[in-house]
């Protein structure tokens, strides 16, 4: 510790305890928090709690981690966010990662009551942090009716700042001077315009060096109105204007008839009063192609919400029916169990009881198939929701495999596992990852003669875990493979079949795969037998985590 010089009075600093300093922080329409080198909050002001209605004092906040605090702050709805709506914990662990970065940046985020704040943060240096939470809305508003004007307006229009850098333009605007249709904010004014001269995209008349060298000079206290054509034969007129604050305004108008009437009048010399006449007339014929692709749009909005309606109802057809067909099937398998087993007395006839037997089986049949029909129509519509968690493959292998030995030893088959001895984590909901190995394993043991075999395997492989199941069936021609993925669809006669398949439990398997970030891959030789791989990602994996971000 430094020693004190004679004459000076040592003047002891005082933390964020304080009572005056924090009574002045108290004060700030901002909010303030400080977090330590372990992400701990040492210090909120009261405008924290106030835009946050979960924290009812600041005292019990002190000591909490970051993640715990925007946990608590998702959980509670003061978040307009899909993702804190659905994962609160997700959204917290993001939250808790962009904090970690230490980005200047600032970010922002929208509360549930309508209010958007800015929030930025700062490193101290000891190792912690330093967070201001602005209230943003007025300036969001503002830059939102901004930039709806912008786009509305019926000429490409751009603005840049004193120092000659995109501050905002509309799409009219961009498509013109960017390659991809896309201008960054932030890009030189030189830049752009040289870019988009250099690709051919702007055609001045004349020496395009030299009509480069006039636009720069004009800008930006003169101001300057100039012409070119454009790759396409269009012409444009680019009227530059200064603002009161040094900005510059830039408006792009499609002169394109303008020009091509004036090279008409040039032409025909005295015939004014004719080219006037065509002039309308194409004016005219502006109008009505406008009223006709008006008309156009109409209709095809109109058609796209009949056939999203034709959608709907197809859904909510197959929904009803199959419900409806549930009922008298359940009736119809139960009264042929009874008949089965006897339970009210003999039969009095041993084909009778054969002939249940098939009833029973075939009510089975037909009850799995109106499941798959009603899995099937929720994936369509969009209503499969999933909740994705860390899961066990191996357990959820074992299971499956467990849960199909009795089928498959009644059919002659042998199942067997190729497990690794230690967990494999996953991030899948358990119970669609169940669906897809179950409808993989079914089909597997339906097409496998008696004595073949069906193998259920699993690795990792590169942030994915692949499960594999494998039969010693018939076998598909390589010509039947595109097709098999799809909706009822099946191989031809190739397959010995001992039982009818609705051609549906690939096509879930495919589409539960998929809702789960992951791919299936289908192999097949005849003669040998068909291997199905499913690959689901791994929990922690890079990939996986970019995804669910």
């Amino acid at each position: 510790m430094a020693a004190v010089q004679p004459g000076h009075t040592p003047v002891e600093h005082s933390g964020f305890s304080d009572a005056r300093i924090a009574a002045a922080f108290d004060c700030l329409r901002v909010a303030l928090t400080v977090f330590d080198r372990d992400d701990r909050l040492i210090y909120a002001n009261e405008h924290f709690r106030y835009l946050y209605p979960c924290f009812k004092r600041i005292e019990p906040l002190l000591g909490l981690g970051f993640e715990e605090i925007a946990l608590a702050i998702a959980r509670d709805g003061d978040v307009d966010d899909e993702t804190a709506q659905r994962d609160p914990a997700l959204w917290a662990r993001q939250r808790l990662a962009e904090h970690r970065s230490r980005a200047t940046k600032a970010r922002e985020m929208r509360l549930s009551n309508g209010r958007s704040l800015q929030i930025k943060e700062r490193k101290t240096p000891d190792g912690g942090s330093v967070l201001l939470w602005v209230d943003i809305t007025d300036a969001v508003r503002q830059r939102l009716r901004l930039e709806d004007a912008i786009n509305g307006a019926s000429d490409g229009f751009a603005l840049w700042s004193r120092s000659d850098r995109l501050m905002a333009c509309n799409d009219r605007f961009a498509r013109l001077f960017a390659a991809d249709g896309k201008l960054e904010p932030g890009i030189a004014y030189d830049r752009a315009m040289e870019d988009a001269v250099e690709a051919g995209r702007v055609r001045p008349i004349g020496d395009a060096r030299l009509w480069l060298e006039q636009l720069l000079s004009g800008r930006p206290e003169l101001g300057i109105r100039t012409e070119f054509k454009t790759d396409d034969h269009r012409w444009f007129q680019l009227t530059e204007t200064p603002t009161r604050d040094g900005s510059v305004a830039s408006v792009l108008t499609d002169i394109t008839a303008i020009k091509a009437s004036e090279m008409e009048l040039r032409r025909r010399g005295g015939a004014l009063e004719r080219s006037m006449r065509e002039m309308e007339a194409a004016r005219t014929l502006l109008h009505q192609k406008s009223t006709e692709i008006a008309a156009a749009n109409a209709e095809l909005e109109a058609a796209r919400i009949d056939a999203e309606g034709a959608n709907a109802y197809k859904t909510s057809f197959l929904r009803s029916i199959t419900h409806e067909l549930r009922t008298p099937l359940n009736a119809i398998m139960g009264f042929s169990e009874v008949l089965e087993t006897q339970k009210m007395g003999p039969l009095g006839n041993a084909k009778y009881i054969e002939y249940v037997g098939i009833i029973r089986s075939s009510g089975q049949h037909l009850l799995s198939l109106i499941n798959q029909l009603l899995d099937l129509s929720r994936i369509e519509a969009g209503r499969m929701d999933l909740l994705r968690e860390k899961h066990d493959a191996v357990e959820i292998a074992r299971y499956c495999a467990d849960m199909l030995q009795a089928t498959a030893a009644r059919g002659g088959v042998a199942v067997g596992m190729e497990l690794p001895d230690q967990p494999v984590a996953v991030h899948v909901d358990v119970l669609a990852t169940r669906q897809i190995l179950l409808n993989l394993m079914s089909n597997a043991i339906k097409f496998t003669p008696d004595g073949g075999r069906v193998t259920l395997a699993l690795q990792p492989a590169e942030g994915f875990c692949a499960f594999s199941v494998s039969d010693t069936g018939a076998g598909i021609a390589e010509e039947d493979l595109p097709r098999l993925m799809q909706p009822f669809m099946q191989a031809g006669d190739i397959l010995t079949r001992r039982d009818k398949g609705s051609g549906l439990g690939l096509a879930i398997a495919k589409a539960l795969t998929e809702l789960q970030d992951g791919r299936i891959e289908l192999q097949s030789e005849l003669g040998v037998g068909t291997t199905v791989r499913v690959f689901l990602p791994l929990f922690g994996a890079p990939g996986e985590q970019t995804k669910a971000a």
